[in-house]
């Protein structure tokens, strides 16, 4: 019986042709940079410069897709759920990738020559947020099958929390060694804008289920 609701429900949903393929863009592109970023983050300084050109590209049409789906947002009678979330979610993601391309930034502009294990880390458990948020978007097309999506979305709580403790243990670390002060601060500032890339992931997986209790 549920699954003929689910089926009549689905099929009284406005039909989009503009905003999850636009949305499929979107975390297409930053999965691509997420893949790239990890590469950077295991990679020599020649490595590192290399990625951060394509990061920059990606960036770029992260940016533009951002506009789009906010430009169609606006201008768009029938939309396949709110406005506010629409745009909530199309920045989150951007955020994500902007972080990203910041903290690969910051590590060229800064000079950092060694990268922490945990930083290494940090940036696979990113790379799995982004890909379970990309799992999250390809199902919202399909929004009748609740379950999966909610699958992914527990995964991204997990990895965020799991990011939150890797680098609440890299600070402690830090501080409590060694190391130059200077060199302290950097990879304190390169840390942080690592682990709000998870954050904003977290914050797009949160609209995500918003969505979804309204179309309960």
């Amino acid at each position: 019986m549920q699954r003929s609701l689910d089926v009549i429900f689905h099929a009284l949903l406005p039909k989009d042709e503009t905003f999850f393929p636009l949305f499929e863009q979107s975390v297409n592109n930053l999965l691509e940079a997420a893949k790239q970023f990890e590469i950077s983050i295991n990679s020599d300084a020649a490595g590192r410069m290399q990625s951060l050109e394509t990061l920059a590209f990606l960036e770029k049409q992260a940016d533009e897709i951002t506009q789009a789906i906010i430009t169609s947002a606006m201008n768009t009678f029938l939309v396949p759920f709110d406005r506010e979330d629409i745009q909530a979610l199309a920045n989150s993601i951007d955020d994500v990738l902007d972080l990203m391309y910041g903290t690969a930034k910051r590590i060229e502009l800064y000079k950092v020559h060694i990268i922490p294990e945990s930083m290494k880390q940090i940036a696979t458990k990113t790379r799995i947020c982004v890909e379970n948020l990309h799992a999250c978007v390809l199902e919202m097309r399909k929004m009748r099958y609740t379950k999966k999506i909610k699958d992914h979305l527990i995964q991204i709580h997990k990895m965020e929390n799991e990011v939150d403790v890797l680098m609440n243990a890299e600070l402690a670390r830090i501080f409590q060694g060694q190391m130059n002060p200077i060199e302290v601060i950097k990879i304190q500032e390169v840390l942080t804008m690592l682990e709000d890339a998870t954050d904003k992931c977290e914050d797009a997986a949160n609209v995500i289920e918003s969505v979804l209790v309204k179309m309960s």
